[in-house]
């Protein structure tokens, strides 16, 4: 059962839980954060940002890992302000070696009242003797008696939101939410790859209507697509947007919440390790498998494309632009050249995926050329600007080997432009320089609010390289870097 701790001595965080604990109208009717910025954990009214460090030694124990809350400084930027350093030792929790926390990390409105809350991934915590169950972590703020500003830390497991603890699932190694306003509920996604032989399944909480408030999806079960395989890895990265996905009730609204899973491993044809995107809109009414075998999708299925390692929607800011997800696969060749890497944008129209635009380092623009092992696409995030960064992780800078880069592409209606030259750790404001193994671009992150003249920006990490550290790019600050005091692979995770 979730366990949920009353805490002190941190900052005040506006947010509220997120499972189910009777009617969440009624139980946070009384927190309104609507106006607030989307990043605004404290209520100063500057964005935050969150890094996670699963590799960090917490009280000698090797990769119990932690993650850092960077607040807004009041000159506008990001993370700029003062920080907090979280384990899960803040969750009444005990860290211990291998748990891993960190692992996965995001910043979403987590309530009714609009109200951001951090989510975190914990996929190495053994519960109740099984290794690796995995756990979810939640800072929140909840009215608690007669104190309106109470700090609760929940903790879930799997059989919290409708599964089973067993051993090396990796619940929690994705999370992703969405919704959190006056009239729509919370919908959290928990990614659980290692389900099943590494077959994977996500569980949601909130997905669906009473009585199904909490619901576990996998390949070919409740009416989805696919076959779930061993080593399919569903559940890797995780999504969820406002989409048009299958054909709704004529009397519904065409968008809906739709729950977007990608799967790495999934057998395509007789390929493994080719990769898929599946595609489950709210209250499981349709769903829809996306492979490069899929019509109206550009290339065809290979072993080791990997197809879904990586996936970003673009905010749809009107519902007359169509969405935009971009989806990595890493493992792509580019004729015998092998895992140089690729990127598909697909846009959402007449209710299915269709191909935009599919991105490699041959791609008119893009500079650099595609080599062995460059890995483009292991990672991709949008801006709500239809800007999209690419981490390159496998990059060769001249003969520095794995020195990682990113590129920035604007994706525009009829054309892409590249806004910025190629990012390196020999960029202005990096924290490092280009060396072998730092493999700059692992995890991306895109760093934008709703509310007006607030900072947009990128995040970039360089995990691999002193401990770690993200480069932060955007259009209205000079670029600028975010350091560990103390770091192992700072940049793992960014939300």
């Amino acid at each position: 059962m979730a366990r949920r701790t009353v805490l002190k001595g941190l900052a005040v965080l506006c947010a509220a839980v997120l499972i189910p604990l009777g009617n969440p109208a009624d139980a946070h009717a009384a927190v309104d954060c609507g106006l607030r910025p989307d990043r605004d954990l404290n209520g100063d009214g500057f964005q935050d940002a969150a890094v996670g460090d699963p590799y960090a030694t917490v009280d000698g124990l090797a990769e119990a890992g932690t993650v850092t809350i960077l607040y807004g400084d009041a000159d506008g930027r990001i993370g700029e302000g003062e920080r907090q350093t979280l384990t899960q030792a803040d969750f009444a929790g005990t860290p211990e070696a291998g748990d891993h926390f960190g692992w996965s990390v995001t910043i979403a409105r987590t309530n009714y009242g609009g109200c951001p809350g951090i989510l975190v991934g914990a996929p190495g915590e053994d519960v109740s003797g099984a290794t690796d169950a995995g756990t979810a972590h939640v800072i929140t703020r909840e009215p608690i008696g007669d104190d309106p500003d109470a700090t609760v830390a929940t903790s879930i497991v799997q059989s919290d939101v409708g599964g089973t603890v067993e051993a090396g699932d990796e619940f929690g190694y994705s999370i992703a939410a969405f919704g959190g306003t006056d009239e729509e509920p919370v919908t959290v996604a928990y990614g659980v790859p290692g389900e099943n032989n590494d077959s994977g399944v996500v569980n949601l909480s909130h997905f669906t209507v009473a009585p199904l408030l909490e619901v576990q999806v996998r390949q070919g079960s409740r009416g989805l697509p696919g076959k779930p395989q061993a080593g399919d890895r569903f559940g890797h990265v995780v999504a969820i947007a406002n989409l048009d996905i299958g054909k709704p009730d004529p009397a519904d609204d065409d968008l809906a919440r739709t729950l977007l899973v990608g799967a790495p491993g999934d057998v395509v044809a007789g390929h493994d390790n080719a990769g898929s995107v599946t595609a489950i809109r709210e209250n499981l009414e349709a769903a829809a498998l996306y492979t490069q075998n899929s019509p109206g999708i550009p290339g065809g299925a290979e072993t080791g494309d990997r197809f879904g390692t990586a996936i970003s929607v673009n905010i749809r800011p009107t519902t007359q632009v169509p969405a935009l997800l971009a989806v990595g696969a890493p493992g792509e060749d580019a004729g015998s050249i092998r895992d140089a890497g690729s990127v598909t944008v697909l846009r959402n129209s007449n209710h299915t995926l269709v191909n935009r635009i599919g991105l490699t380092q041959a791609t008119r623009g893009i500079a650099g050329s595609a080599e062995k092992g460059d890995k483009f696409g292991q990672a991709v995030a949008f801006r709500d600007d239809r800007a999209l960064v690419i981490g390159v992780p496998g990059e060769d800078i001249g003969a520095v080997v794995d020195a990682g880069s990113a590129h920035i592409v604007r994706i525009g209606t009829s054309n892409i432009s590249t806004p910025y030259p190629t990012l390196t750790e020999d960029s202005p404001g990096t924290a490092g320089q280009v060396e072998a193994g730092s493999r700059f671009g692992s995890s991306v992150a895109g760093l934008h609010s709703r509310g007006d003249g607030l900072e947009i920006a990128f995040a970039i990490s360089s995990p691999f390289q002193d401990g770690g550290s993200v480069y932060v790019v955007s259009d209205s600050y000079p670029a600028r870097s975010w350091e560990p005091t103390e770091g192992v692979r700072f940049g793992n995770a960014v939300g």
